[in-house]
C-alpha cells in the first residue's frame, strides 16, 4: 500500500542518511488498534516510524479537511 510503504521507505532512507528529526504527516485518529482500515494503517505507520529511534520524531495528526467537494463524501458530511 503507497500510504504505508512509500512513507516507511523515505523515513528509512532518512534514518540511513544520518537525519536526526523525522517529521511525519499522520491522521487525526491514527491507532495501530483501530477497526477502521486507513485509521489503523495510519497508526501503524506511526509505530514503524517510531521503531526507526530517530533522535526525535514529530508526528502531525490534521483533523479533517473541511470545504466544498465535487465528490460525494457522506462519511465526511456525518463527521462534520
Amino acid at each position: 500500500m503507497i500510504d504505508y510503504d512509500l512513507n516507511l521507505d523515505l523515513a528509512e532512507a532518512a534514518k540511513a542518511s544520518g537525519i536526526k528529526v523525522y517529521v511525519l504527516i499522520s491522521s487525526g485518529a491514527a491507532s495501530s488498534a483501530s477497526r477502521f482500515p486507513y485509521i489503523k494503517m495510519k497508526g501503524e505507520l506511526e509505530d514503524s516510524v517510531k521503531a526507526l529511534d530517530f533522535d526525535h520524531t514529530i508526528i502531525l495528526r490534521p483533523g479533517l479537511i473541511a470545504g466544498d467537494r465535487v465528490e460525494n463524501r457522506p462519511v465526511e458530511f456525518v463527521v462534520r
